[in-house]
């Protein structure tokens, strides 16, 4: 017992083992005080969204997919499944450097049809300040009445801002009339509202080399839904009516989120992945929609410019299509309508004036709006009906045969 107690003593007594003893207490009080001073979850969040709300320059890559079913009728009553399938996919560069004149190009590809793909769009957009450039490389051959291969591999410049404004459908339109003080409120919203909730912290992750912070999460549907509605007062200018927010409440009513993913980084608290997962059902679609975002490159310069070669602007052409388009959309119903002005047909053709454009049947088409319809700008009566081919389009007709001039597929999509 003696000797086994001095061999005690003479080990505690050995200088090595006291500094190794030494060590290894500093190093636990230190993983303790660090543990403590680590922020909490919800002050990485916070700590993740002022750094992405203050980041002026970024890629992001995206990929968005809704499958689902769709229960329609046919002419007999019967109620059948229809399988649905939309996915875009986007690969840009932002740079919001300049305050007054942001930065961004972006490749894209939207797929829609299901089983097999019905629509397929490929290109690339740029925007440079308030102007926007787009280039179609893939384009269906048509889209019901229109013609797209005009628009195939060629710069397209337009005003995004006058086709929102025009729009003013719900999750679509915009307003050119916002001040600045409405911006600035929104964007503060987007960075106080809580749009998702973590639900559990997962083992540490690393994505595109970088040693993030990894948790499941849950989306905020209800957040989601009073952002939407903080919004869309501001987009208007007036109050919602409350047959809107009725329609508005069985909208998200309908939608229950799942548990998503999101990365953040250790060190510089910026957000590298982010998956997110909804589920809807409204008794007759019902599918899961599903998003994934990669965020990389912040920080680094971005080289946009002007695209390069001859650009048309089709933003004449544009105008004097969405009036007809927006009437069509099931989701008119929900929001504000644009009203044509004086110089506008009831189909939105503008006048002549307008788009300095012959007219060679002088039936109220232009040439180049025959192109888009199909119709033959040398025939009054293309479809031979007996009705000519502007009177038809003011209807809402198509000019080349039977059936509706928006009839063209993808608007079943929104209904």
């Amino acid at each position: 017992m003696i000797h086994a107690h001095m061999s005690m003593r003479q080990w505690l007594s050995n200088p090595y083992v006291l500094i190794v003893g030494f060590m290894s207490l500093t190093a636990a009080l230190l993983a303790m005080l660090a543990l403590l001073l680590l922020p909490q979850v919800s002050e990485v969040v916070d700590l993740m969204k002022w750094r992405m709300a203050t980041a002026e320059s970024f890629r992001v890559d995206a990929d968005i997919e809704w499958h689902g079913w769709k229960t329609v009728s046919n002419n007999g009553g019967k109620a059948n499944r229809e399988q649905e399938a939309v996915r875009i996919t986007t690969s840009g560069l932002v740079d919001r450097t300049d305050s007054e004149s942001m930065e961004q190009t972006h490749k894209f590809r939207a797929a829609f049809g299901a089983p097999s793909v019905r629509y397929l769009f490929e290109g690339e957009y740029r925007r440079i300040g308030e102007e926007n450039f787009l280039k179609l490389d893939t384009v269906p051959d048509d889209l019901g009445t229109f013609k797209l291969d005009r628009f195939s591999g060629r710069w397209l410049q337009l005003d995004f801002a006058d086709v929102f404004g025009a729009v003013g459908v719900p999750f679509i339109g915009g307003s050119r009339s916002w001040s600045d003080e409405d911006r600035a409120y929104l964007a503060d919203q987007l960075r106080i509202t809580p749009f998702i909730s973590v639900v559990n912290r997962l083992k540490d992750d690393t994505v595109n080399e970088i040693a993030s912070l990894h948790y499941e999460i849950r989306p905020e549907v209800l957040f989601f839904k009073d952002f939407y509605l903080t919004e869309e007062k501001l987009r208007r200018g007036s109050e919602l009516t409350d047959a809107e927010r009725r329609g508005i409440d069985r909208f998200f009513a309908n939608v229950q989120p799942e548990i998503g993913e999101m990365w953040i980084g250790r060190t510089d608290f910026r957000l590298y992945k982010l998956r997110l997962r909804f589920r809807y059902d409204d008794g007759v679609r019902d599918g899961v929609l599903s998003a994934m975002f990669d965020f990389s490159n912040f920080g680094e310069p971005v080289a946009v410019g002007r695209p390069e070669g001859e650009i048309e602007d089709v933003q004449k052409i544009i105008d004097s299509l969405l009036p007809g388009i927006v009437n069509s959309l099931p989701l008119a119903a929900l929001g504000g309508q644009r009203v044509a002005s004086e110089d506008e047909s009831a189909a939105g053709l503008p006048s002549g004036d307008a788009v300095a454009d012959p007219d060679s049947d002088r039936d109220g088409l232009t040439d180049t709006l025959e192109f888009f319809y199909g119709s033959d700008p040398n025939d009054p009566d293309s479809d031979g009906d007996g009705t000519g081919d502007g009177d038809e389009v003011e209807k809402g007709l198509n000019p080349t045969g039977s059936g509706g001039l928006f009839d063209f597929g993808m608007s079943e999509y929104l209904k």
